[in-house]
C-alpha cells in the first residue's frame, strides 16, 4: 500500500479545512479567508493535473505573500487575533506540502486544535454547534487518509460517504464523557488565554478613558458583566440607566476618569420612599471596581463598596469572582 495521498484524500483534506475555517468567518480577515481558499484551490489544482507535491520555489513564494498580507491586516501576528489568523495561514501552507499520509495526520491534529481556538472568539451555542459538525467532519478526514480506507471509492463523494458513519459514532460516544466534563470540570473566573488584544483593535465594553477616533477596528464582546433580578415590577426601560463609570475631564483629545480618592464618600440624594426599586445584582468578573447601580443607589449592601461624590459606586479591590 502506497505511502502516498490520492487525489480523493486530498479533497477530503481540503473540505475539512474549508469547514473548519468556516467557523472563524466572523473575525477573520475577508482577505485572509480569500487566500485561504486560494490556497487550497492551489492544491486540488495540483494534485488533479500535476503528480507530487507543490515544487518548493511555489510554496515558497507564497509563504512569504501569505506573511507579508498577515502583517497587513492584523499587524505582528502576536496575540489572539493575529496568532490565529497564523495558525489558520501556516494550515493552509501546510496543505501545499503535504504527501504522505503521516503529513495528513499532521495536518488534520493541527485543525482540531484550530477548531477550538473559534471559542477564544465567540461561545454562542451556534458556534459550539458548529465546532461539533467540524469535529466530526475531521474525524472522517482522519478515517478517510487511513491506508486501505479509500479503496473503492469513485470520487470525492463517495470518499465522504464511506468516513461520515464512523465519524458520526466516534462524535455520539464522546457525548457521556463531555457531559460528564461539563459537569464536573471546576470553571475558571478568568480566561485561560492571557495575552492582550492588538493595539489597534478596540472592545466594545468600558474603560475609564475614551478617545474618539483611536480604534481602526471594533470587536464586539457578548460576555455578561452583571445579572440583575428585581423583587417586584420590572422598571420599564426608560427607567433602566445603569450608572457605571464617570468620565468628568477632558484633555482636548480623550475623556478620562478623574482621580477616585479627590472624591467625598457618599452623596446627598431626596427621593420618595415608594418609587424605590429593590434588586439584586450578581456581578460577574470584570477585574475592574466599577459597579452598576440603577442610576443613584439609595441603599447598596454586599460586597464590600463605596459610594462616592460624583455618583459612582466602586468595589473597594477588583471584581475578579462573581459577587453580589
Amino acid at each position: 500500500m502506497t505511502n502516498s495521498l490520492t487525489r480523493n484524500e486530498i479533497g477530503l483534506l481540503a473540505l475539512a479545512l474549508i469547514l473548519m475555517v468556516v467557523a472563524h468567518w466572523h473575525w477573520l480577515p475577508v482577505p485572509l479567508s480569500i487566500v485561504f481558499i486560494g490556497m487550497l484551490v492551489i492544491r486540488l489544482a495540483w494534485a488533479t493535473w500535476m503528480p507530487g507535491p507543490v515544487p518548493l520555489l511555489l510554496r515558497g513564494g507564497i509563504s512569504f505573500g501569505i506573511l507579508a498580507l498577515l502583517v497587513w491586516e492584523v499587524g505582528i501576528p502576536i496575540g489572539r487575533e493575529g496568532g490565529s489568523a497564523l495558525l489558520i495561514c501556516l494550515l493552509a501552507l501546510k496543505l501545499l506540502e503535504t504527501r504522505t499520509r503521516r503529513d495528513a495526520r499532521l495536518l488534520l491534529a493541527a485543525s482540531f486544535f484550530t477548531t477550538m481556538v473559534t471559542f477564544l472568539f465567540s461561545q454562542q451555542m451556534i458556534a459550539t454547534v458548529y465546532a461539533l459538525f467540524v469535529g466530526a467532519v475531521l474525524f472522517a478526514a482522519l478515517h478517510g487518509v487511513t491506508p486501505g480506507f479509500g479503496a473503492g471509492a469513485s470520487g470525492l463523494s463517495a470518499a465522504v460517504r464511506r468516513a461520515m458513519p464512523l465519524a458520526g459514532r466516534l462524535a455520539i460516544a464522546a457525548i457521556p464523557l463531555t457531559l460528564l466534563t461539563f459537569t464536573l470540570f471546576p470553571r475558571l473566573a478568568s480566561p485561560l488565554w492571557g495575552a492582550p488584544w492588538d493595539a489597534r483593535t478596540g472592545k466594545t465594553g468600558l474603560s475609564d478613558r475614551m478617545e474618539p477616533g483611536a480604534m481602526s477596528g471594533l470587536w464586539n464582546d457578548d460576555t455578561p458583566v452583571m445579572r440583575a433580578m428585581f423583587r417586584g415590577q420590572l422598571p420599564s426601560p426608560q427607567q433602566r440607566y445603569w450608572r457605571g463609570p464617570v468620565l468628568w475631564d477632558f484633555d482636548g483629545s480623550a475623556w478620562h476618569g478623574a482621580n477616585r480618592m479627590a472624591y467625598e464618600d457618599g452623596f446627598s440624594l431626596e427621593y420618595d420612599e415608594t418609587s424605590v426599586l429593590a434588586y439584586d445584582v450578581m456581578m460577574e468578573p470584570t477585574e475592574q471596581q466599577w459597579l452598576f447601580p440603577l442610576d443613584l443607589p439609595v441603599r447598596a449592601s454586599g460586597i464590600d463598596l463605596r459610594q462616592i461624590s460624583d455618583g459612582q459606586t466602586l468595589a473597594r479591590r477588583p471584581v475578579i469572582e462573581p459577587a453580589s
